[in-house]
């Protein structure tokens, strides 16, 4: 009799999954849909068959190029770190020498913006490092705002958005800490949606989607999208206690809109984990 799965299980599987999507051998789309089987799966047999046509982390391992490949990649992502790094450092110093006679100073629009003060009951820990660079399954490795990398909770929402409440700041998901979260919360039965103006800056968009861990009840199910200018760019459906990790290219769009959709009829909130928009 094939063995039953739990939340570790899938949790691997998604973790997996991500790593054939970093190394090209899936595409956005075909991610999304693998990702859904993954959180519906039930039996190891259910999980094998979905990386049926994919390499064993055994293969990867024994072969050199791949690994070669993966310390090329962490070389890169380091260099571009410490470039950022630089770069922004110079430019605090010319933009403080030229206004050094100035008596006042004007803030930059860039500067992080105040997060309003969380109403919800889960607690969390930030997670951060000194690079931007994105993590997709154990919250973001920035605690803050950059030039280059813009929290969704930092952005206003724009009016005409549908919810029972909206609100920004940490969020427990999975046993996980996400502190700069979106946290959409629907009426009974019924969709939430918010929207946002990205103002065409950006090209990718990161985080993590899943149920706030104090929802009720336990098999509550809820269906996730996230459209850019109308277009529909991904669409998931989450049980309590999974996570499904966002990783998303696009063209510099000028709307972003997020939505849940109670589709069990629960008592719920909707976590777009550390949801992050890189220019």
């Amino acid at each position: 009799m094939t063995p039953r799965i739990g939340i570790v299980e899938r949790d691997r599987a998604l973790a997996l999954l991500n790593e054939h999507q970093a190394a090209g051998r899936v595409d956005l789309r075909e991610f999304d849909l693998r990702a859904q089987q993954i959180t519906s799966a039930v039996t190891q047999a259910d999980l094998d068959a979905i990386f049926a046509d994919l390499p064993s982390p055994a293969d990867d391992r024994r072969n050199p190029w791949r690994l070669a490949t993966v310390a090329l990649g962490i070389t890169c992502v380091l260099l571009i770190g410490a470039v950022v790094v630089l770069a922004t450092q110079r430019s605090s110093a010319t933009t403080s020498e030229i206004a050094a006679p100035v008596a006042t100073t004007t803030p930059r629009v860039s500067s992080v913006a105040a997060a309003p003060t969380s109403s919800r009951s889960a607690t969390a820990t930030a997670t951060a490092t000194s690079t931007t660079t994105a993590s997709s399954t154990s919250g973001a490795l920035s605690d803050v705002s950059t030039d280059a990398v813009q929290y969704l909770m930092d952005f206003k929402a724009l009016s005409g958005g549908k919810y029972s409440d909206l609100d920004v700041g940490p969020s427990q998901v999975s046993g996980t800490s996400y502190s700069r979260s979106v946290l959409l919360d629907p009426y009974f039965e019924e969709l939430a949606f918010v929207e946002y103006d990205l103002g065409r800056k950006f090209t990718r968009l990161d985080g993590v989607l899943g149920i706030q861990d104090d929802s009720t009840p336990s098999d509550i199910v809820v269906q996730f999208q996230i459209y850019a200018d109308g277009m529909l760019l991904t669409d998931v459906v989450v049980k309590l206690g999974a996570t499904v990790p966002v990783h998303l290219e696009f063209d510099k769009p000028l709307r972003l809109r997020l939505q849940v959709t109670d589709t069990t009829g629960g008592n719920f909130v909707g976590v777009f984990g550390d949801l992050r928009a890189t220019r």
